[in-house]
């Protein structure tokens, strides 16, 4: 029997047309066959008719069936308990079946997802037995799991327990998931994530103990420990410490008052003030009365300096070391501290501006300004050809912070970033006359936005300098009407290369292309981007921007590489008169596969056959674009999809098997030799057609 075909016709041209060109036949939808271990799990738990084992899980004991091959081949701890016959106190025999007991202290919906996973390979936390599981029952039960698969050493859900904690990680469970996943940091990085997530979030978590609710928490001592022992502890003083100390050894004095004792040695007693010691430290008897003696005398003699050397000695034993990040208060102290970085230092810079060149090769390092406009990094009065700020390393965070160059003619790229999983966030990026004095800049102190203006032009010798220029027909030629002015703006606003980077909140204007992107999995949120020739240069594989403002910009975002996604896009170009020459204008331009883009609106794209909203070139495939227009929409390359794209002017067809949804044209155009049959068009219109 020959395959039913289906037709497709649009309202414009309803058409019964019989020819081959005009049917595509489409198979029927295969639903895909549940695999051999989620058969034979449902069927163990239907029937134990076939199955040889019997695990007992939970405090209750409840027996689950099992397979005696699936726990052999998981696990070698199975396999060398069961194949063996290696009896022992949690293995024995009933009615011929092996029994295997589970921990008593591992709940039975844990230990029935671990057997699943023996069998399908797969966990779902937030959905088990039938039920929903609410966020803190799904970290108990993934961390029940995860000491389920570390005692019988299943490596793979070991590290899938790891990132579905990763995902969860937060301030309400940091301490939770650091104190129980740190026994499996040979296998998992999920500890080391979640101490460090618990040290920057120190000064929070501390404010909570303290707060009129005072909130009950239950860190263990060697937590504490841990904690006390830091030499970086960002925004939290001495006797806030002190004070959470307090409230812990107060929940459960009992048992807690020695580790209590032994826990206070560690707190920097020097950096409190004498009214903080006498009011918290003394009446806790945390310290013997010697101690408290000589602090007290500490004191009293701290201004005069007449404390003896006997006493200064026996302070020697209590820490004075300030609990915070290095201080840069001067630009040679800043140079110092970046060339010197060493992982988790944390910079803070003043509110003052800093002048020169600044270079940082380091990993996981915080360089923390006190605010856009408050603290400026700012190039030297001469030309240098390097850019005014490097950072070359994994893990670092710039933040809050104005970064200024003087407007010359030979310029470099002004803040270059390479690795991966690095931040950039609020911070300024702009151009200053060479004349303006050296001197601190007050500001807005927001942490909302960040407003980078332009840097300057650069030279195809530079080491930064990467050749990226646009096709002729996106930026059109140089002659054409444009505020940008190639020989007195920078090259580069800001280059970043590597992969898992986040930049948010930036603001670009007066370059030749303001942000290039170079890597995989990057974020970029919060950006705008003016009178620039190219706006925002992305590369590689499954990028991610959202809530882009880009103006006066020739090429908005010209995209290349595989499956990234654009969202909420804002396109605003100004109206030019008609007896004006100008060049090719497009708010996307994009090739390569698999790229989404959602909710590109544009503006000032109206009525000119030069300017597109969404371009495509030859090598563009399977990709999809959302609430689009209105602007010249022109589509090639294979399968690619167009759903409520409104074009204002065109749409240029070209390539194959395209889809188009709910679109609307005045025109729509089609490539030489096509006919609209040869695409598939539901519910568009079109007001006329060539």
């Amino acid at each position: 029997m020959a395959a039913r075909r289906r037709h497709f016709s649009t309202p414009s041209t309803a058409s019964s047309s019989d020819d081959d060109d005009s049917d595509y036949a489409y198979p029927k939808e295969i639903k895909r066959p549940k695999s051999l271990g989620n058969l034979l799990y449902q069927y163990a738990q239907n029937t134990d008719s076939t199955t040889d084992l019997t695990i007992l899980v939970g405090p209750n004991s409840v027996p689950v069936p099992g397979h005696k091959s699936v726990f052999i081949v998981m696990s070698e701890v199975f396999a060398t308990q069961l194949d063996k016959q290696c009896w022992n106190e949690g293995i024995s025999r009933q009615d011929e079946k092996m029994v295997i007991r589970f921990p008593e202290d591992v709940g039975e919906d844990s230990s029935r997802a671990f057997i699943k996973y023996l069998y399908t390979e797969e966990f779902e936390p937030s959905f088990v037995n039938t039920r929903h599981l609410s966020p803190s029952e799904q970290e108990h039960l993934i961390l029940e799991v995860m000491a389920l698969a570390d005692l019988y050493l299943v490596k793979g859900l070991l590290e899938l327990c790891d990132q579905k904690l990763s995902i969860r990680l937060g301030q309400d469970n940091c301490v939770l998931i650091y104190e129980h996943a740190k026994r499996y940091s040979a296998v998992t990085s999920i500890a080391h994530r979640a101490y460090k997530f618990f040290k920057r979030n120190i000064f929070i978590l501390v404010n909570d103990i303290l707060g009129p609710r005072r909130k009950k928490f239950d860190w263990t001592a060697d937590t504490w420990r841990a904690l006390l022992q830091e030499d970086y502890l960002i925004f939290v003083t001495e006797i806030s410490l002190f004070r959470a100390l307090l409230v812990w050894k107060d929940q459960d004095p009992e048992s807690r008052f020695e580790d209590f004792k032994e826990l206070a040695k560690f707190i920097r007693y020097p950096l409190m003030t004498q009214s903080e010691f006498s009011q918290y430290v003394t009446p806790s008897k945390a310290l013997d009365p010697e101690d408290v003696i000589d602090i007290f005398v500490m004191f009293s003699s701290r201004e005069s300096a007449n404390c003896s050397k006997d006493v200064m000695t026996r302070l020697e034993r209590f820490n004075s070391t300030p609990r915070r990040r290095k201080i840069a208060s001067s630009s040679r102290k800043l140079m110092k501290y970046l060339s010197s970085a060493s992982p988790e230092d944390i910079i803070i810079l003043k509110e003052m501006t800093y002048e020169g060149i600044f270079n940082m090769e380091s990993n996981d390092v915080t360089i923390l300004g006190a605010g856009i406009g408050k603290t400026t990094l700012r190039s030297p009065k001469t030309s240098h050809p390097k850019p005014i700020l490097c950072i070359f390393g994994t893990n670092c965070n710039v933040e809050n912070l104005s970064i200024l160059t003087s407007k010359i003619k030979n310029g470099r790229t002004t803040i270059v970033m390479q690795g991966s999983s690095n931040s950039l966030k609020n911070v300024e990026i702009g151009v200053h006359p060479i004349e303006i004095e050296h001197s601190a800049i007050s500001g807005d102190d927001t942490f909302e936005s960040i407003d980078s203006v332009s840097v300057i032009s650069i030279d195809s010798d530079d080491e930064y300098f990467i050749p990226m220029a646009p096709r002729s027909d996106e930026v059109g030629d140089s002659s054409g009407t444009s505020s940008y002015d190639a020989e007195n703006h920078c090259y580069y606003g800001c280059l970043i290369e590597g992969n898992r980077n986040i930049i948010s909140n930036i603001s670009v204007s007066g370059h030749s292309k303001g942000i290039y992107l170079n890597g995989c999995d990057n974020q970029f949120t919060n950006a705008e981007i003016t009178d620039c020739e190219v706006g925002i240069c992305v590369l590689q594989y499954r990028n991610r921007l959202e809530s882009v403002t880009i103006n006066n910009v020739k090429t908005g975002i010209n995209l290349q590489g595989h499956e990234s996604q654009l969202r909420g896009i804002k396109f605003v170009y100004p109206l030019i008169p008609d007896n004006e020459v100008e060049g090719a204008i497009c708010a996307v331009n994009m090739m390569g596969c698999g790229h989404k883009i959602e909710d590109v609106k544009c503006q000032g794209l109206e009525d000119r056959n030069t300017r597109w909203s969404v371009d495509m070139t030859l090598c563009t495939s399977s990709c999809s674009i959302t609430s689009c227009g209105p602007g010249q929409v022109t589509v090639r390359g294979l399968r690619n999809r167009l759903v409520d794209v409104k074009s204002a002017n065109c749409l240029n067809v070209f390539g194959a098997e395209h889809t188009f949804d709910l679109c609307e044209a005045n025109t729509l155009v089609l490539g030489p030799g096509l006919r609209k049959n040869c695409f598939r068009f539901s519910e568009c219109r079109f007001q006329s057609e060539f």
